[in-house]
């Protein structure tokens, strides 16, 4: 009898299984349902399968423009043109045609934020369809003019969210950026999903200006900033709610527009060089932490022909085998950079050619629940 099964046994094999499978024995006995739902045994299966690709998913938010809808898809990695699809299911309660609905970020444990234009925040993890409604944010008076469903100011100052989790906290947070205020500088809210509450931090640094855009890594949230005339990346440890100025890589006068985003819990910096002769110059920096400083490491430099009428637009998604590195192109296609510097489109069979591919990030599937932290 499963009760019997000596625990160390029953962990071995259980870690060592996908978590649809986990989920299957949930129902065996109370023992096992005990063991799966056990902080240490969620955190050890995690930990097993973050560093190996071949068991990461590729998650992807699409606009199907024929029906006004967003969906959300999960494709196996390593990347092919016949991996597995699966069609995600949203979570309860949520119309999927809600307009402005957009994914902000995700993070450890497989966990997504779900954002709307009237500032209804999800936290879900799709893997094991749960979800949690956040509490509304603060609402500040001299934010109350924004009617943030149909306000066009939205589209300058739009309000970010990010995800982040703070491991020696056991805390996840959820910051809030903006809108800009009547009076200058853009307000700063942070949810602590232990609390279940929000708390105003203030506003951004004096004069400064950030591309309504951030990452979260090892707790740590990060944005490209500027102040006069100066660019620099303004990081806001959630730990201790105190934020620092680091200096981007190799300063050029050439950038035409850079891109934070995360692999784990590692900072990269893409940038985009202006064209010369019709080439484009792509980079790909790596940020190094040693104690309180930092170093930026160059991993990519990529030469691209500048086409597409002039616009060029490259997401990283992340690596995927044998240093190949995964790219979502333009908003329509996959292309995978490879070890022989050649670009491979890749067309998944089941993914349907209308959809606008708006969004994607490389996680792990986990058994974490967003109503269990």
């Amino acid at each position: 009898m499963p009760d019997n099964f000596p625990r160390d046994i029953t962990i071995d094999i259980l870690i060592k299984l996908p978590v649809s499978s986990i989920l299957r024995f949930n129902c065996v006995c109370k023992s096992w349902r005990s063991l799966i739902e056990d902080r240490q045994f969620i955190k050890q299966h995690y930990d097993r399968y973050k560093n190996d690709t071949n068991f990461h998913k590729i998650f992807l938010a699409c606009i199907k423009y024929q029906y006004h809808c967003q969906q959300y898809y999960s494709i196996d990695a390593p990347f092919q043109h016949d991996s597995g699809i699966s069609l995600l299911e949203h979570p309860p309660k949520i119309n999927h045609t809600l307009t402005r609905e957009f994914v902000v970020s995700s993070c450890k444990y497989g966990l997504f934020l779900l954002a709307f234009s009237y500032d209804k925040i999800i936290l879900w993890n799709p893997t094991i369809r749960e979800s949690r409604t956040i509490p509304r944010a603060i609402q500040i008076e001299k934010e109350r003019s924004y009617d943030l469903r149909y306000s066009s100011s939205l589209e300058n100052d739009k309000i970010v969210y990010g995800l982040g989790y703070v491991s020696t906290l056991e805390d996840y947070k959820i910051v809030r950026v903006g809108p800009k205020v009547s009076q200058g500088g853009h307000n700063i809210q942070i949810f602590s999903t232990k609390n279940d509450s929000w708390k105003l931090m203030g506003k951004l640094p004096r004069d400064t200006y950030y591309d309504r855009a951030m990452v979260i890594a090892d707790g740590i949230v990060y944005m490209i900033s500027h102040k006069k005339g100066k660019k620099f990346i303004l990081s806001l440890c959630l730990k201790n709610e105190k934020f620092e100025e680091i200096l981007c890589p190799d300063e050029d006068l050439g950038i035409v527009s850079e891109t934070l985003f995360t692999i784990g819990e590692s900072l990269f910096l893409a940038k985009f060089l202006s064209p010369v002769n019709k080439m484009v110059d792509f980079e790909v920096w790596c940020m190094k932490k040693n104690g309180m400083s930092c170093s930026w490491n160059i991993m990519l430099t990529i030469i691209i022909p500048c086409i597409w009428n002039d616009r060029f637009w490259m997401q990283p998604v992340g690596f995927i085998r044998d240093g190949d590195m995964l790219f979502l192109r333009d908003k329509t296609e996959f292309v995978i950079y490879d070890s022989k510097r050649h670009f491979q489109k890749v067309k998944v069979v089941e993914l349907e050619e209308s959809l606008c591919l708006n969004w994607a990030v490389t996680y792990v599937e986990t058994l974490i629940s967003p109503n269990a932290i």
